[in-house]
This record gives structure tokens, sequence and C-alpha cells, in this order.
């Protein structure tokens, strides 16, 4: 609304002194038809109180347009740089959201590589669990660019702290360069991308599954379905192998190995649906490692 200059109605709600945040909610629901976007108040009156961030969270999950505040009064540097990434993973679920709060972000701490990382990283996994959907082609286009630009900075700066010792600096960003390359059709560029992940950390399970894509994408079934083993095997818990190589399975006519390695699947991952009875095996974006907060 405010890019096409319409008016835009807000109100306003204090998370309670407590967990309990029923109260809360109720009144979000019975105003949400009435405004745009509801702004929930951070740490109200400098008194101990609910966050605002998880409470922004319940809202999304109702369907309400949340307004995330956030003060500098309580936080330094570090608690806020670490709250504005984590507000970034909750709204994975809305792409451009997470963008513009990594942007918001970087206009504050322009020189953070980390920052840079996490840009790369939010704009690979929205392609890839959306592909270009309401995007055109030049602003996809054009979004990649940018990621590709923001990873290989981290890549250039990783020996300015620290050396080889956070993965994030030097392992991670070849993954995702390797992603963005697949979004692009470009797969010996990816293959390059994940043979160098490889060079640095042979058993890196993320990069055989990258591996693995893009020898499928090229119609190399068994030469694929031997990278996703390599990937299950480095990491048995890279549940996007599991799903990618059991489907693969199938597609070749290998009903025995398919089911077998789905009786695997289920035995590691009783939780995840397309594991259960006759439902069709989905795809799914691989999890991220988990990465710290750095100084």
């Amino acid at each position: 609304k405010l890019a096409k200059g319409e008016l835009v109605i807000t109100s306003e709600i204090g998370p309670p002194k407590g967990t309990n945040i029923d109260t809360c909610l109720k009144e979000a629901e019975h105003i949400k038809d009435r405004v745009t976007a509801i702004n929930v108040t951070d740490i109200q009156s400098a008194v101990m109180r609910f966050g605002s961030m998880a409470t922004c969270h319940f809202l999304v999950d109702r369907g309400i347009e949340p307004v995330l505040q956030m003060v500098c009064r309580d936080r330094n540097r570090l608690a806020l740089q670490s709250d504005l990434l984590s507000a970034c993973r909750l709204a994975r679920r809305d792409g451009e959201g997470a963008l513009d709060v990594i942007q918001q972000a970087l206009d504050i701490f322009p020189d953070d590589l980390y920052l840079r990382y996490r840009q790369g990283v939010a704009v690979a996994t929205w392609l890839a669990a959306d592909g270009e959907d309401g995007l055109t082609s030049a602003h996809a286009t054009n979004l990649r660019k940018q990621a590709m630009v923001d990873l290989e900075q981290v890549l250039d700066g990783r020996s300015s702290r620290n050396g080889r010792s956070d993965k994030w600096r030097y392992l991670y960003p070849l993954r995702y360069l390797g992603l963005l390359h697949v979004q692009a059709g470009d797969h010996d560029a990816a293959e390059g991308r994940y043979d160098q992940a490889l060079s640095l950390m042979p058993l890196y399970s993320h990069a055989w599954l990258g591996k693995a894509d893009c020898a499928h994408a090229r119609g190399e079934g068994r030469r694929a379905m031997g990278f996703y083993l390599r990937a299950v095997t480095t990491d048995d818990s890279n549940l996007s192998a599991w799903v990618r190589g059991c489907r693969l399975l199938d597609e070749l006519g290998f009903v025995d190995n398919a089911k077998s390695w789905r009786g695997k699947a289920e035995t590691l991952f009783p939780e995840y649906p397309g594991f259960r009875g006759e439902d069709r095996i989905e795809d799914l974006y691989p999890a991220e490692e988990p990465v710290l907060i750095h100084t």
C-alpha cells in the first residue's frame, strides 16, 4: 500500500508482563480487519515484558501483518545484530520481507560480512523455495547477481579475521553460490563450486547433495544416485538427500532399493509426512547449517 501511495492505518498492542499472551492476541484478532498492520511495542515503559519478536511471530501465524518494534535502549550492537538476524530467519517464508530486514541491518552496519552472507543466503533460499513466482525475470536475475556479489565478497574477505575458523566465511558461501548457479541453469559452474567446497571439506554433505542435483539435472541418474548416497553417508540428518534420493530410485525403477531407502528415512524422520503411507515424497529445500552470531 505504501508503494502505491495508499493510506495505511496501523494500531498497536503491548505484550504482557508474563508468558500468557492470549489477551494480547485476542486484541489483535479484534482489530485486524480494521487496520493494515499492527505495531508490537518492545519492552514498553522499560519494564520486563514478553518479547516483541515472539509476539510478531504469533501474529504472522494468525495471518496478521505485524510491525516489529526494536528499541536500542536495552541492547548493544551485538544484541541488535542478533535480533535482526533472528527476525530475518523467522520471516524466511516472506523472502522480500527477510531481505528488507537484512537491508535495514546493512544500512546500520554496511561493512558487516556476516550480513552480506545472510543477504546472499536469503536470496538463494527464497528463489529455491518459490522459484520466480511474483517476480519478473529481470528482477530475479538482478537479485541472483547481487547475491553472488555478496557471497563473493564474503569469500574475498574470509582471511580478514579468524582465518578458516568460521565456516560461513569460507565454506557455506560456496554452497549457496552453487545453488544460485543451479537456479540460473549453469550446472557446470554450480558443480565447480561444490567441488571447491569438497576440496575444503570432503565430508560436506550439502556439497554432495548439490553435485547430485547437478547430475540429476543433466539426466545422469546413476551418477546422481551415487552422490545422494554420499550425502546421506556423510550426514544421515540431511533430509533433502533422503527425499531426492528416494524419488530418484523410483524414477530409475529400482523399486526394492527405493523401499529400503524409504524405510531407513522413515526411521530417521518419523515426523516427515512425505515418508508416511502412500504419500508422494515432495521436494524440500535443505535446512541450513546452524550458524552462530560472531563478534
